[in-house]
C-alpha cells in the first residue's frame, strides 16, 4: 500500500529511499501556463528554490526557534509560497510529495550548526480554494494532489506506534540493513543490499530478522472524514480514512469539525485493481482542528444568554424560536424544507437586527445588499442562508425576489430562473434558493410565505447595553455558532444522515408525536413536525417548549383565505362603517389584478375564502345577489365586514393567526406601490332611503343589512364594557 504521509520521508535524501535505488534525480514540474508541455528540474534546483523562500520570507529564525524549542512542525501559508513563486506553488500542489520533501531538506540545511538533524515538519496550511474537495467528489484524477478536505471525525482511532525506518538482519550474513517504511503498509526488504555492506542476496535466498527494538517509530492516528453539511439531496455517508503522524496525532477527536491539508492516496485490496481513497494528512487548520473548551461546556440555555445580550424580546420562547431557526442551516443536507422566521414591527423595534442577529448564527448567512438578477445568483445557492431586510423595498426593486421567497423553503420547488442582463438582452438562469431565510417587513409580506414561516412582533428595547453590544453581534455570537456547528457534528458522528431523517420522519412514533400538536395539518403541522425533528437531532430537550410554541401559533388560514383578506383589509381603509358593502365581484378583480402582477394565475371564486374568514351567506354580513333587494348594489353578491374586520385587526397577531406567534400581523396599510383604497368614496348613511338617527346610529332599509349594522353596534358596546345585550 503506497501511503506515505509527511513525516516518512523526514529527512531520508531522493537517492536514499526505496532501499538506496535512486527514485530520481529530476523532478517532473508542471507548466503553469495551462500548456501540456512539462519540464525537467534537477531535485537540487528544487531544494535551491525553497532555500530561497526561506531566505526572502525570514524563516531562519523560525526555524532555529523551533529546533531550540524541540518542536516538529514549520507552518507556511500556501500563499506565501504562491506569492515568492507561483510556479513553486502549483508544482507543490501537483506533486505535494517531492515539493515537501525537497522543501524539509531545505529546512535541515537551514537547522543551526550543533542541534543534529532533527526532523522538522513542513505544514502548508490555507490551501487555495481550488484544491477544496468534498468525500462525495473524491475522483481518480485528484491521486496524487495536495487537496483540503473540510468534514467531521467521523471516528478516530487511538493513537499508535508505526515503523518508519525499519532495521533487518540478514541471517545468510549477519548484515544490519535499514528499509524505509513507505506509509502504512509493512514492507520488507527485497535483497540485502550491497550499498549498506551487504551480500546482495535476494529475499528468495536468504531470510530477514525484524530488529524492532532498534527501528525508528512515530505515533500514527487513522479518522474518518465524512462531509459537512451541504445542499446534496442524495446526502451519501461515504467517508475518507485520513491518516495523522507525529505531532498531529491526538489533535482531533470524533465530532470535530476539521479542515484536512494532504496528499490523496489510493490504497489497493488485496487482488484487486480497484483502489480506496486515503489522506495523508499534512497539516489541520488550528481554528477548526477542535471546539474551545467555551463550546463543550455550553449548553442551550448559555447560548439563549449570550444571545440576550444582542437582541432583546419580552417573550421567553422568542431567543429560542431564533436558534431553532438558525439550527437547520447547520444541518441543511439532512432536510426536505425549512421554516422561515418573520420580524414585523415599528421603526427602530430590532427587525433588522433580529435578521443579522439570524444570520451571524448560520454557517456563511448574509443579509441581502440587493436584489438584481446577478447579485441574487451570485449570491444565493449551496444552501446558504439569507436575510431579506425591508422586504417591501427589495420586492419593488425586483419582483423576482418573491419567487426566491416562495420557492425557497423546500428542496423540490427551490430551482428558479432568474433574469439576468447579458449585453442587450436578457438571459434566464437557474439558482437553487433552497435555504434558511429570515426577513423583516413594513407593511405586509406575501400571503404564501406567510404560511410557512414562525412570526414575531419585535418591540423596542430601552436597555443601552444590548444596542451597543449589537455593534459587535458577529464576534459576541461567534461561541454559540461554533456551539452549534459543534452539535451538528456530534449528530452526524451520531448516525444522523439524510436516510435516518426520512426513516425518522415515516415513522409511527415520529408522527405520533406530531400528531399529540393541537390542529397538527397543513403546513402548521410540517412546522411542528420539523420543529420536533430538529429538537431530536441536537438534542436540545425542547419538546415541551416545541409545543408551547406551536399551540400559541396556530394553524394559519388558507393561502387563498390570506390574499382574500389582504383585498379586503385594503378595501376597508381606515374609515370603514358599519353600513360599508363591497361587491363580490370588485373583490376578486381586485385580487386578480394583484396575483396578475405578481405572475400567478387568476382566480375564478372566492367562496370557500370567504367562508374560511368568517362570512355566511346565511349570516347579515354576506348578502347572495338573488337576496340583495336593495342599495346601490342591488342585484350583486355584496360583503358587509365591518364586523370581521374590527375583530380582525383588534387580533395582536392579526388574520394570518389567532396566536401571537406563527405568522404575520397584517395592518391595514397598503403596500408601497400599491393603489390606494377603493372604497374612500363609499359612505353607507348616503344611500337611497336610509335613515340616520342620532340616538340610534345609522339605519338601513334593508332587513338583513339592518341586521349587521344592530350586530356591529352591540360589538361595539360590549368592547367599550358596556353591558351585554
Amino acid at each position: 500500500m503506497p501511503v506515505l504521509l509527511l513525516p516518512s520521508a523526514r529527512a531520508l535524501s531522493v537517492d536514499v529511499l526505496h532501499g538506496g535505488r535512486v527514485m530520481t534525480n529530476k523532478i517532473i514540474n508542471v507548466d503553469v501556463r495551462g500548456t501540456s508541455a512539462e519540464v525537467e528540474i534537477p531535485q537540487d534546483d528544487l531544494v535551491a528554490q525553497w532555500e530561497e523562500f526561506f531566505e526572502d520570507n525570514a524563516y531562519d529564525p523560525k526555524i532555529q526557534a523551533i529546533a531550540d524549542l524541540g518542536d516538529k512542525s514549520l507552518a507556511v501559508r500556501f500563499g506565501e509560497v504562491d506569492r515568492h513563486r507561483p510556479d513553486l506553488a502549483a508544482f507543490l500542489l501537483r506533486r505535494p510529495l517531492n515539493a515537501i520533501t525537497a522543501a524539509e531538506e531545505a529546512i535541515r540545511r537551514h537547522m543551526p550548526p550543533g542541534t543534529g538533524t532533527p526532523t522538522i515538519h513542513l505544514r502548508i496550511v490555507e490551501l487555495p480554494s481550488d484544491a477544496r474537495i468534498e468525500v462525495r467528489s473524491l475522483g481518480a484524477k485528484y491521486l496524487g494532489r495536495f487537496v483540503t478536505v473540510a468534514g467531521i471525525v467521523a471516528k478516530a482511532s487511538a493513537r499508535k506506534p508505526r515503523l518508519t525506518d525499519a532495521l533487518f538482519q540478514c541471517l545468510r550474513c549477519g548484515t544490519i540493513i535499514k528499509e524505509p517504511q513507505d506509509g502504512q503498509n509493512f514492507r520488507e526488504p527485497l535483497e540485502c543490499y550491497e550499498e549498506q555492506g551487504g551480500c546482495k542476496r535476494s529475499a528468495s535466498a536468504s531470510k530477514f530478522k525484524l530488529l524492532m527494538e532498534s527501528s525508528s517509530t512515530m505515533d500514527t492516528q487513522m479518522v474518518d472524514l465524512i462531509d459537512l453539511p451541504s445542499v446534496h439531496a442524495d446526502t451519501d455517508t461515504n467517508s475518507l480514512p485520513a491518516y495523522l503522524e507525529d505531532d498531529l496525532t491526538g489533535e482531533v477527536k470524533r465530532g470535530d469539525r476539521v479542515t484536512a491539508n494532504g496528499i490523496l492516496r489510493g490504497r489497493r485490496d488485496a487482488k484487486s485493481a480497484n483502489l480506496e481513497f486515503i489522506l495523508d494528512v499534512v497539516s489541520i487548520e488550528p481554528e477548526l482542528a477542535s471546539p474551545s473548551p467555551a463550546v463543550l461546556v455550553m449548553d442551550l440555555n448559555g447560548a439563549v444568554s449570550i444571545l440576550k445580550t444582542v437582541l432583546d424580546h419580552p417573550d421567553p420562547l422568542f431567543h429560542i424560536c431564533v436558534i431553532l431557526g438558525a439550527a437547520q442551516d447547520h444541518v441543511i443536507d439532512l432536510l426536505q424544507t425549512v421554516f422561515y422566521l418573520i420580524f414585523g414591527g415599528g421603526p427602530d423595534t430590532g427587525k433588522g437586527t433580529a435578521n443579522a442577529v439570524s444570520m451571524a448564527l448560520c454557517r456563511n448567512g448574509i443579509v441581502l445588499g440587493g436584489a438584481s438578477g446577478p447579485y441574487l445568483r451570485d449570491t444565493l445557492g449551496g444552501g446558504r442562508a439569507v436575510a431579506i431586510s425591508e422586504f417591501e423595498t427589495l420586492f419593488k426593486e425586483n419582483p423576482q425576489i418573491l419567487a426566491v421567497v416562495r420557492n425557497g423553503n423546500r428542496r423540490i420547488t427551490a430551482k428558479v430562473g432568474l433574469k439576468i442582463p447579458a449585453g442587450n438582452g436578457w438571459v434566464n438562469v437557474e439558482v437553487d434558493t433552497f435555504g434558511f431565510k429570515t426577513l423583516d417587513y413594513h407593511d405586509r409580506v406575501d400571503s404564501h410565505t406567510v404560511s410557512r414561516s414562525l412570526h414575531y412582533e419585535m418591540v423596542r428595547s430601552k436597555n443601552l447595553d444590548i444596542a451597543m453590544d449589537a455593534e459587535y453581534l458577529m464576534e459576541r455570537l461567534a461561541p454559540v455558532r461554533a456551539w452549534l456547528a459543534y452539535r451538528a457534528g456530534q449528530a452526524k458522528a451520531n448516525g444522523w444522515t439524510a436516510e435516518k431523517v426520512r426513516a425518522t420522519w415515516d415513522s409511527k412514533e415520529f408522527r405520533d408525536r406530531v400528531r399529540k400538536f393541537r390542529d397538527a395539518w397543513g403546513r402548521h403541522g410540517i412546522i411542528a413536525a420539523y420543529l420536533l425533528l430538529l429538537n431530536d437531532i441536537f438534542e436540545f430537550g425542547l419538546e415541551d417548549q416545541v409545543r408551547e410554541i406551536m399551540d400559541a401559533r396556530e394553524p394559519e388560514i388558507s393561502e387563498i383565505a390570506q390574499e382574500v383578506w389582504e383585498v379586503i383589509d385594503e378595501m376597508a381603509g381606515s374609515g370603514l362603517k358599519p353600513t360599508d358593502e363591497f361587491c363580490v365581484s370588485d373583490i376578486i378583480t381586485r385580487l386578480n389584478a394583484i396575483r396578475k402582477d405578481r405572475g400567478l394565475r387568476e382566480r375564478p371564486r372566492i367562496d370557500g375564502a370567504l367562508r374560511e374568514l368568517g362570512l355566511n351567506n346565511k349570516s347579515p354580513n354576506w348578502i347572495p345577489a338573488r337576496k340583495n333587494w336593495s342599495g346601490p348594489n342591488r342585484g350583486k353578491a355584496v360583503i358587509l365586514p365591518y364586523d370581521i374586520v374590527q375583530a380582525w385587526r383588534k387580533s395582536p397577531a392579526g388574520i394570518g393567526s389567532k396566536g401571537s406567534k406563527g405568522s404575520i400581523s397584517q395592518e391595514s396599510l397598503h403596500m408601497e406601490g400599491e393603489s390606494a383604497n377603493a372604497t374612500d368614496a363609499t359612505d353607507a348613511t348616503d344611500f337611497p332611503g336610509s335613515v340616520y338617527n342620532e340616538d340610534e346610529g345609522p339605519r338601513h332599509p334593508d332587513a338583513r343589512k339592518r341586521a349587521a349594522l344592530e350586530q356591529a353596534k352591540d360589538d361595539t358596546i360590549r368592547d367599550d364594557g358596556g353591558p351585554e345585550p
